[in-house]
């Protein structure tokens, strides 16, 4: 019988199951992976704790812990837990989805265990959830006398006892807040717009009380074009010139004043004409008084741009923005009535 259990050891020493060290075996240890309290579904961005209490060396050696915090990316990215406390290691996922955390625990000898945890990431959810869409365009031109119609939908909105009021705020500002223009049970909505820049805002309230407005509001960009033909005596002539930079910050979103002044001088110094532009509390902001006297067709430009550093103090947040007003100036007249054209744009996007 010595023999026998003699033969045996010897066979177990041959084949590695015995530690030469010590003269035992050395044990694969077993891996745990959890979350710190067990939870298993969390927001987005949300710091998560996760641990490996629980995982053990049989042998009761020091254990290394190791982190893949996303098992199905297909990168090996191994963070090094707190081996001083059970492995602990943090990670946030930006992204709703499913993930699965992946723990290796290592003994000193160099053996392995894994063990997996899934945990979803989701956004806080709810039923009620205010929605604008439109099928025009975003981006249009106006022209005095020609407004422009777009047609809005909240179809889209939801909630789980049912719309009973739609409202919309069709210049909402988000300095002052909600501020509803029209209201009623109807989930469309048609609305006229000038030129300017507009943020379309929707509020809707459902059976039970509850509100909520659309985060994703819709902005319209609608650029301003005119053109006056005109004969012009002794004097000045005005003209309107709407500058708006509505539901957004002043200047933002306005990129280009541009004046163009055409007329015949028929060769006499006293048909000429001057061109300037006063903002709406009555400052000048821009002339052009040049002639050529070799020439008798003049032209007069004024070009004011957001990004030219000398421009922008008119496009401020101070309340240079609304109502301005062009003149031509006709100062010599001497019997001549030249006749002009004068083309007005207000840009606030660029094809």
């Amino acid at each position: 019988m010595r023999h026998f259990a003699l033969l045996i050891g010897l066979l177990l020493l041959a084949s590695g199951c015995l530690h030469p060290g010590d003269g035992e075996a050395n044990q694969t240890p077993k891996a745990k992976a959890d979350t710190e309290g067990g939870g298993r579904t969390f927001e987005p961005g949300a710091e998560i704790w996760f641990t490996g209490a629980g995982s053990r060396d049989p042998d009761g050696t020091y254990l290394e812990y190791f982190w893949d915090f996303d098992r199905n990316d297909q990168h090996d990215e191994m963070i090094i837990g707190d081996v001083n406390n059970n492995g602990r290691a943090s990670h946030a996922y930006p992204d709703e989805g499913g993930y699965t955390a992946t723990v290796t625990v290592r003994d000193i000898d160099g053996a392995e265990d894994t063990a997996t945890v899934t945990i979803t990431i989701k956004g806080e959810s709810t039923s009620l959830h205010a929605i604008i869409t439109t099928g025009d365009e975003t981006e249009a031109t106006y022209r005095p006398g020609q407004p422009v119609e777009v047609d809005f939908s909240g179809a889209d909105s939801t909630a789980e006892g049912g719309i009973t009021k739609y409202e919309w705020d069709f210049s909402y500002d988000s300095s002052v807040g909600f501020a509803a223009d029209e209201e009623g049970d109807s989930d469309e909505a048609t609305r006229e717009f000038e030129s300017g820049v507009f943020v379309i805002a929707l509020r809707i309230t459902d059976s039970l009380g509850e509100t909520d407005e659309a985060n994703e509001p819709v902005r319209l960009y609608i650029n301003y074009n005119n053109t006056d033909t005109r004969v012009i005596g002794s004097g000045t002539h005005e003209h309107d010139l709407p500058v708006n930079d509505l539901g957004l910050y002043a200047g933002g979103n306005l990129r280009y004043i541009q004046l163009r002044l055409e007329y015949d001088a028929g060769g006499s110094h006293g048909a000429d004409l001057d061109l300037y532009l006063y903002n709406l509390t009555g400052e000048e902001v821009a002339r052009n008084e040049t002639h050529d006297t070799s020439q008798a067709e003049q032209v007069n430009t004024i070009l004011l741009e957001y990004h030219n550093s000398n421009h922008s103090q008119w496009f401020d947040e101070e309340g240079e923005l609304g109502e301005w007003t062009v003149v031509v100036d006709h100062q010599r007249s001497l019997g001549a009535d030249p006749e002009y054209t004068l083309w007005l744009d207000v840009i606030y996007w660029e094809d």
